[in-house]
């Protein structure tokens, strides 16, 4: 048999040979990751699988509200529409079972859109705060930015309420700063509607909370 022929044949056998070694360790390798006891598979134990996946959690909801004048000040009620989002800073992972007494529950930040079918609409960034005591206590701090008929302005928004089955019922007082050197005069100045108080409504319709993995 002329040997430059064989050369080449022998050349591809040990590759073959190095090849299936190398798929033989792989594989065994892989293998070594499960261990088997009483007919079941087992992995080993690694702490990632155990650790919660990060990602952002918040919810929408949509909102009602109702403006009244507890002051006597004067004015008419109206009403408003609104969507928004509630974003987690830190919640506690504790059963609400298992709280007693007075304990925070949890801070957010948030931002809404309020639209006012009879004057100026609302756009509003939120601070939120979730107490537990015999029942679930929601206060927040709403600034306010107002705009409608060519005028805009700032206020604040100061609400607390109670929770049945996450849906929020909150009282809101406002305090306005009817002029403003940035903005000049605001929507509300002239409004025969009242808006330093309302009563506001908030049901959660979509939550995002990243699973356990």
């Amino acid at each position: 048999m002329d040997k430059r022929k064989s050369l080449p044949l022998q050349y591809l056998s040990y590759q073959c040979v190095i090849i299936t070694s190398c798929l033989g360790f792989i594989f065994s390798s892989l293998d070594a990751q499960v261990n088997t006891f009483d007919g079941k598979s087992f992995k080993p134990y690694k702490s990632a699988y155990f650790k919660p996946k990060r990602g952002l959690q918040y919810n929408l909801y949509l909102s009602t509200l109702l403006t009244v004048d507890p002051l006597g000040i004067g004015g008419k009620s109206t009403y408003a529409l609104g969507v928004g989002s509630r974003i987690n800073i830190w919640e506690s992972k504790v059963s609400g079972h298992n709280l007693q007494g007075l304990k925070i529950t949890g801070f957010y930040t948030g931002f809404g859109y309020d639209l006012y079918p009879q004057q100026s609409d609302d756009v509003y960034a939120s601070l939120w705060l979730r107490l537990k005591t015999f029942m679930p206590i929601t206060g927040k701090i709403d600034v306010v930015y107002s705009y409608g008929n060519e005028l805009k302005g700032l206020s604040s928004r100061y609400c607390v309420g109670f929770e049945i089955k996450n849906i929020a019922v909150l009282l809101t007082g406002s305090i306005h700063n009817f002029t403003s050197p940035v903005f000049g005069d605001h929507p509300h100045l002239n409004s025969p509607y009242s808006n330093v108080g309302s009563i506001m409504l908030i049901v959660p319709v979509y939550k995002h909370f990243p699973v356990m993995k």
